[in-house]
């Protein structure tokens, strides 16, 4: 596999590479700005609706939290704030052409990172129940079994993990060119782009035998890392929205890899980006 398609999966926030599961808080490198050609404008207002959401239509007050997971062969229902904890991107970025209007876009991001949150919690928990269910993603969630399956060999039962701040998140379309070009990351008409912020804590792990053990720090602090999500918006009356990840990419941005132009267009407008070899201490 040439070094432009080199595969990253992502787990739990974590990001993996094929065969060779790295736990970490986030992988990126740093900073190439391509130049702009899809999306540039940030937040393009638009009055197109959003599109009809097929479950949203159907949704009823009765929903039962606890129900939908073991309809999904997942028991003990995960707790029901473990894909809300408050926290939204420092800026939200529309780069659809007008395609989508702000607030769908919003909604949105906002659903992606409800997602990511309840990757996380699977992945801390050792939860492949969760993780196999085809509720956030596809079963595997695009390797944060790989992730689970590494650290059980460790005896590991839990992960004890921070989580990095999004500095900035974008909606981008993908024309059927690009697409097209480049088939083997599996792209959708939009594709969410999430610019993570760790805060330079590292992750530890809780053994069977109840001992911690800490593990290496691989971001420093303020080492920005991409995310790009493949996928679409689903609406479920159980569980609130979110966005089905069907690919998981991390961007370099060190030009080794054809998502970085993607990835370039979410840039923050209000801060100077940080090379990852100049990231603050």
């Amino acid at each position: 596999m040439s070094a432009g398609q080199r595969r990253w999966y992502r787990c739990a926030g974590v990001i993996a590479e094929q065969c060779q599961i790295k736990i970490d808080q986030c992988l990126a490198v740093v900073v190439a700005l391509a130049a702009c050609g899809l999306g540039c404008a940030a937040h393009a207002p638009s009055g197109h609706a959003e599109p009809a959401s097929a479950s949203a239509a159907g949704r009823t007050p009765a929903a039962d939290w606890d129900e939908f997971w073991r309809a999904h062969s997942v028991s003990p229902a995960p707790p029901k704030d473990m894909m809300d904890d408050g926290v939204q991107p420092d800026e939200i970025l529309n780069l659809t052409h007008g395609l989508l209007a702000d607030d769908v876009v919003r909604k949105w991001i906002m659903a992606d990172v409800r997602r990511g949150r309840g990757d996380a919690w699977a992945m801390r928990n050792m939860r492949l129940d969760i993780v196999n269910a085809g509720v956030l993603g596809p079963p595997g969630l695009n390797g944060t079994d790989r992730g689970i399956a590494t650290e059980m060999t460790k005896g590991t039962v839990a992960l004890n993990c921070d989580s990095s701040p999004i500095a900035a998140a974008g909606v981008i379309d993908v024309p059927k060119e690009l697409q097209q070009r480049l088939a083997w990351a599996h792209l959708t008409d939009f594709v969410i782009v999430l610019v993570y912020r760790p805060r330079g804590i590292p992750c530890s792990r809780t053994l069977s035998d109840g001992s911690k053990e800490e593990m290496p720090l691989r971001r420093r602090r303020g080492q920005l890392t991409w995310q790009l999500d493949t996928g679409e918006f689903r609406d479920n009356a159980a569980i609130g929205p979110i966005w089905y990840q069907a690919r998981g990419w991390s961007c370099p941005m060190d030009l080794s890899s054809e998502l970085d132009e993607i990835c370039a267009h979410v840039r923050l407008r209000s801060r100077t980006l940080v090379p990852a070899d100049k990231a603050y201490e």
